[in-house]
């Protein structure tokens, strides 16, 4: 005999682009997050032009690496950041 279980935990809600649940959030929590995006971003930025930099000054073998994953995550977040911003500055002003 098999037994069923049911879950009781309700679904995320999300909006699709990675930044669940935003449109239930309040405007203090939307823009902590907003800001932890672009902070978050910035870093990864750094460290990929850090790592082209460094590896196209010093390069190994005649070769450097062109490190343009993390630079462009880094603006993916930074983009997103700056969306969330101002939709917890639209959430404010309601």
């Amino acid at each position: 005999m098999a037994t069923t279980q049911t879950s009781t935990t309700t679904p995320a809600s999300g909006n699709g682009y990675g930044t669940p649940g935003t449109a239930h959030r309040p405007a203090a929590a939307l823009r902590n997050l907003g800001l932890r995006q672009i902070r978050l971003g910035i870093v990864w930025f750094a460290i990929g032009l850090v790592i082209t930099v460094v590896t196209f000054k010093h390069p190994v073998g005649g070769v450097f690496i062109a490190a343009y994953g993390p630079m462009a995550f880094g603006v993916v977040s930074v983009v997103r950041g700056i969306v969330t911003l101002s939709r917890s500055v639209k959430l404010r002003q309601q």
